[in-house]
């Protein structure tokens, strides 16, 4: 009799956290290497860290997340004063189910577009962090479920829609990888397509091709920071995936028709 695998979306995982802290202004991590037979996550609320993991390289700042799938080899570093959150967890579903939505599991750097939501979970769960009684421990799970749901709620509300689910995976693949260093040839291959019919079939889907949706996705998170944070240019560079404040400046201005500075004074009261 054959097995019959029902897919599972990645929102629809189930967490058991096992180990949560929180660590306040760390100015380095007391292990640079480690691996663990459990998923790991990083939240930062302040400061930032760089990290490697699977030929992987990244750097994470306040408000970004980063996941390690279990059996990883991570390598992270502190560059500046850093508070942040620290999971050990594992999925509770089965292990068909957990490989059958392993590719579409963000993993490295992302981000939760839902900020205020965020960090009103990661205040209530300092309160809790490392307290072993029942209802502390049910709390850390919930909330953890709740910053997973939040993730995916932003992503189904801000993602296009096409009837190509290769192509709606491959929006999921960007918007993970966006802000970051980012590489077409990278998400083609994960997709088993050549960039340029990535291109071309995401063209059709959407009516822009894929750097023109980075470019997009970078410069939404840009005026967010430009309206909302005191960030000197070169950070939100950064954070929105540029190399220096130069280049990304000149972007700005060509597709806003505004330089950063003044836009952010715009929004000043």
């Amino acid at each position: 009799m054959s097995v019959v695998i029902v897919m599972i979306e990645p929102w629809e995982l189930a967490a058991q956290v096992h180990h949560h802290f929180f660590k306040d202004h760390a100015d380095r991590f007391l292990l640079e290497h480690s691996r663990y037979e459990e998923w790991v996550l990083f939240i930062v609320e302040d400061g930032s860290f760089e990290f490697e993991f699977d030929g992987t390289k990244g750097t994470a700042a306040a408000g970004e997340l980063v996941l390690f799938p279990r059996l990883t080899n991570i390598y992270r570093k502190v560059l500046t004063p850093l508070s942040f959150h620290f999971f050990i967890f594992d999925w509770l579903n089965s292990a068909e189910e957990e490989k059958e939505a392993f590719s579409r599991i963000p993993r490295g750097k992302f981000q939760v577009y839902d900020a205020s939501r965020l960090h009103s979970t990661l205040a209530q769960l300092r309160a809790v962090s490392e307290k072993p009684d029942p209802l502390s421990v049910a709390r850390r799970n919930h909330m953890f479920k709740d910053i997973w749901l939040t993730y995916w709620s932003g992503e189904s509300e801000m993602l296009p829609n096409s009837r190509d689910p290769l192509m709606n995976e491959s929006l999921r693949r960007i918007r993970q990888q966006a802000l970051g260093k980012f590489s077409l040839k990278t998400v083609a291959d994960e997709l088993r397509l050549s960039p340029s019919q990535f291109t071309q079939k995401f063209t059709k889907q959407f009516g822009k091709n894929p750097m023109d949706y980075v470019t997009e996705l970078r410069l939404q998170q840009a005026q967010k920071l430009l309206k909302e944070t005191s960030l000197p240019m070169s950070a939100i560079a950064s954070r929105c995936g540029y190399e220096n404040e130069y280049y990304f400046s000149r972007i700005f201005k060509q597709k806003m028709a505004v330089s950063p500075s003044n836009y952010r004074k715009a929004f000043r009261i």
